[in-house]
Formats: C-alpha cells, structure tokens, sequence
C-alpha cells in the first residue's frame, strides 16, 4: 500500500510541476476597435502605462500614426488615441513605414517615415502630462523606417539611436542616426555596404548594437548577415554571416539580447515547408555553430521578449481552411538555451471574420503583455490583403514566475529564502491559504523596489519564486509578500 500510495504521490506532484509549465492566458481587451481601420505597429512603457503606437488609414490615402495610453494596472485605456502626425506611405507600401517608439525616461518618442520618397517625422510626448512636443521632420533624408524595434534610447549617452534604409539601384542599404531629447538629428552614416532586404532588426547589449538583415539576391535571399555597430556609432568589424543555409529565408526577422548574447530568429522556406530557426551571436559579432528550429506551424512575423531566465516567442501562422484563409499567433516559452519550456499555444485566434496577423509584446510588471491586430483577409489575383483591422491586446503570465509545490495550506506565510546569503540566485517561497491577489517585491536598504516578482491572482497552495539579482549591488535587500490584507517582509543578503 505505501508503495501505491508513494507512486500516486510522485505522479499528482509531477502533474502539479507539469501544469506549472502551462501559461496563463487572460482575456482579451480592445485597444481600438470600429470601421477606422487600424494597424498596431509598435508599444513602450514607463513605470505605469503602456503606449501602443498604430497606423489608422485614411481614406485619401495615407494613414495618422496615433497612439493609446492603457493602464499598467488593469490595462484599461487611458484617455482617447493621440494624433501624432501624417505619412503620406499608403497601406500597400505599408512595410516601408513602420513607426517606432521608445522611453527615455520622462518621454515618448514616435518616428515614422514622411511618404513614398522617404523622408522622417518624429514627435515627443511627456509621459506625465501628454503634451505633445513640436513636429520634426526632415524630407531630405531619403530613408525608410521598414524594420522591428528599430529606435532604442541609450540611456549612457542620453540619445535615441535610429536605424533606417535607403534605397539606392534597387536595393537598400542600412544607416543610422543619432536623435537628442532636444529634438536635434545628428548626421547619419552608413552600418553597412551590402544591400540589404527591407526589413532589418536592432538589438542593444553589452554597449553595442547589433543589427540583423537579410541580403539582397534578387528573388532568391538565403543569407542572414549581421554588423555590429559602437554605442557611439561606429562599425565594429564589417558585416559577417549568421546564417547561409541553402533555404531561401525571407523576411521579417527579428533579434533581441538574452544578457549575454544576440539571438536571431528568422523564417527559411524548405521543401516540407516553412520553419522559424534561431542562432546565437556573441558580442565580439562571432555567430555560434548550429542553427535550432524554433517552430514548423509558424513563420511570420517572428517576435520574442526576455524576461531574466525566459523567453516568451511568438509568430503568425496562415492555414486554408476549405476556400478561406484563416491564421493564428502562436507564442511558446524557452529558456536561454532555446530549449523548450512549454508547448505551443495560441495566443490570438481568429474572431468572427477577422483574423490576427503580427504580435508585439513586453514585460513588466510581472506579466508579459501581447498586441495584435486582426484583419479580413482578401486576396486580389495572388496578392494578400489586409483591411480593416482592429487592435487587441491580452496578458499572458510568465512560466517560471511562480511555481506551485504544495496544496492547501493553513496559513499566509512568506519563507525565509534560501540560500541566505546568496549569489546571485535565491529562491522565495511563501503560502496561501485562500485565493488572492498577490504581490511579491523586492526593496534595496533605501527602500526603493529594484524587482516585482509577482502581480497576479493566486489559488490557495505554497508557491516558489527564483530571484535572480543579477546586476544590483552586493548588500541588504528586503523582500515583501501582500497577499489581501495580509503583509510579510523578510530581510535578505547578497554577497558577491
């Protein structure tokens, strides 16, 4: 009997830990809905809200770039959309025109191409009070914003950091530019001499940049290459090969900085189908050996968004159903060796007769939080269309925020962590003897909260949570469960 009892014992645990790797989806929320059609491009946050930038058409052509304030808190809408300004790029060009947005800590800033021969548009916004800055613009630089997550504010030299393209023979070639908080362009150069696809991606870490493109072969691309380019602009090395397989790749693709290394997803187009493949490059701009399939049922559209340990990957998949064209976003968990740590899962599905193309996401706040825009899709002889689009966002919790060990316990506590001291990484363990919602921070000794490691609906069970203080000094920290009413903090100690 003890064995039986041992063997029930070790599967229903194994089964707890088992659907701790499923995520938790909650429900969706409209962002901008009606007969405006509508395209959300790119999103920011400061310490509050979040700010998602989109493309509403006109029907003269062109389209406003807008954005809507939602609250961090309840992701509720914060006000009406905000008019940014106009491109004159019409929804069939759409992918040369893609606005960007990021926080440098007190502002927004929003930049978008003018209209089909280039040109730039950019605006400031204040987070706190939503004045709008003066409207920049530069017709004569002939550029093209057609990458993802292409504007990043370096907080060390206190300046935007844009990457564009500019078209020169039938191709396009990569350069960036400097953008002030004082609204000053600074002369713009050149990342790389060889022609480049339309689409391109940025990524910021250790000081450097690194921006992913595919190569421009006519109608065959097969080669993802890469250029590491100086925190203050200057070309480190020239431009290497990430990915030379024999498979046409094609566009977009998308890279990101785990903390160590860059990471490049893009789509290669094999004879059993479509597939999103990913590598790793080191800093020094010295790509690794081996090439990891990331997913065979998706292949546009590639996004991913580091959270510490994780990884939360999305991409839009397209399927016949009958005579109709329908899609999905699927999203999927890895850790930082892209080794899988949940299954697929949809994130946005089709609703009504609208289907979801793209997704963008961030985290904060312990949530990721996940935009797309659904479509009727159409086609006109064997050219894809999409019109009139809506804008929805949904949260999704993270797989290795909090981890159930354990079933109905009689009381709230918050565990000593162990190991204490520690370095860099401990683990946090508290119970609950009742549904609530829940909030688990961490303070320095000044009293300023460094890390939320949990915000979000609990049931009743004792819970485990990995800190991992990676970057913060060695010294006192506290950390402090409330769960309802009830509020514990215990004292902690890095050392390193």
């Amino acid at each position: 009997m003890r064995t039986s009892i041992f063997i029930l014992l070790t599967f229903l645990f194994a089964l707890n830990l088992l659907n701790s790797q499923v995520p938790k989806i909650g429900t969706e929320f409209s962002v901008e809905i009606g007969s405006d059609s509508v395209f959300a491009l790119a999103g920011a946050f400061d310490s509050e809200k979040y700010l998602v930038i989109m493309r509403k058409e006109l029907p003269t052509g062109g389209a406003q770039i807008i954005g809507q304030f939602l609250s961090k808190v309840d992701n509720s809408l914060i006000g009406s959309p905000i008019l940014f300004g106009i491109t004159n790029i019409p929804d069939t060009a759409l992918e040369v025109g893609i606005p960007q947005v990021a926080f440098d800590g007190s502002r927004f800033l929003v930049v978008w191409t003018d209209g089909e021969y280039g040109g730039i548009k950019y605006r400031f916004i204040d987070a706190k009070t939503f004045q709008l800055s003066n409207l920049y613009s530069d017709s004569t630089l002939r550029c093209y914003l057609s990458g993802v997550s292409i504007l990043h504010f370096n907080s060390v030299l206190n300046k935007y950091f844009l990457v564009f393209a500019i078209k020169s023979a039938g191709a396009y070639y990569l350069a960036g530019t400097f953008i002030r908080p004082d609204g000053y362009m600074e002369g713009s150069f050149q990342i790389s001499n060889v022609p480049a696809r339309k689409e391109y991606s940025l990524a910021y870490g250790s000081s450097k940049y690194l921006i992913c493109f595919i190569k421009e072969a006519g109608d065959y691309d097969n080669e993802v290459w890469g250029q590491i380019i100086s925190e203050s602009g200057y070309q480190i090395g020239g431009a290497f090969l990430i990915d030379g397989s024999s498979e046409p790749s094609d566009n977009p693709l998308f890279v990101t900085f785990d903390g160590a290394k860059f990471i490049c997803f893009f789509p290669d187009e094999e004879i059993t189908g479509w597939k999103i493949y990913a590598r790793f490059i080191n800093p020094d701009g010295v790509t690794q050996s081996g090439r990891i399939l990331i997913t065979s049922n998706a292949h546009i559209l590639p996004y991913a968004v580091v959270n510490n340990d994780e990884i939360l990957f999305t991409c839009t998949g397209f399927e016949f159903s009958g005579n109709h064209l329908t899609s999905k976003v699927i999203g999927r968990f890895f850790d930082l060796s892209l080794s899988p740590k949940s299954d697929e899962f949809v994130v946005f599905d089709t609703l009504g007769i609208k289907n979801p193309v793209s997704c963008f996401a961030v985290y904060a706040d312990g949530k990721y939080l996940a935009f797309t825009t659904r479509f009727r899709l159409s086609f006109r002889g064997d050219q894809l269309y999409l019109t009139d689009g809506d804008v929805y966002g949904v949260t999704i919790s993270p797989i290795t925020k909090v981890e159930s060990v354990s079933g109905s316990p009689l009381e709230f506590k918050l565990y000593q962590n162990y190991p204490n001291p520690f370095n860099p990484t401990t683990t946090i363990r508290f119970s609950l003897p009742q549904r609530e919602h829940v909030t688990l921070k961490v303070f320095d000794i000044l009293g300023r909260e460094v890390a939320t490691l949990v915000n979000e609906e609990l049931n009743s069970g004792e819970y485990s949570v990995v800190f991992e203080a990676k970057g913060l000094p060695s010294g006192v920290y506290f950390v402090r469960l409330q769960a309802g009413k009830f509020i514990q903090q215990n004292k902690m100690e890095m050392i390193k």
